[in-house]
């Protein structure tokens, strides 16, 4: 029970520093990927299975959205290096 709070925690964390774009790395979103792929998966007993289920599609639901926008912000920066890497080198150019 305490990792998925951990979990919906992290998504909220996650979503909260959406709109501080500027300030993530490519580092900081591959170290978010690896403590999302390190979570341990916690195997339950047959009958608390399936009173759980709706919980673990709706986990699993959250945690597919959390990996897609982390695949997203990845892309996102990998191109914002490449055009801050061409911004550089054409002042540098200018710059003589």
């Amino acid at each position: 029970m305490d990792s998925r709070k951990s979990i919906r925690s992290l998504a909220e964390s996650i979503h909260s520093l959406l709109g501080l774009k500027t300030h993530l790395t490519c580092s900081w979103a591959d170290s978010v990927c690896n403590i999302i792929k390190s979570l341990p998966s916690e195997e339950q007993p047959d009958d608390q299975k399936n009173d759980k289920e709706d919980v673990d599609i709706d986990l699993g639901t959250t945690i597919s959205n959390i990996k897609d926008e982390l695949a997203a912000l990845n892309a996102n920066i990998y191109q914002l290096n490449i055009q801050r890497r061409q911004v550089l080198n054409d002042f540098l150019d200018m710059k003589g």
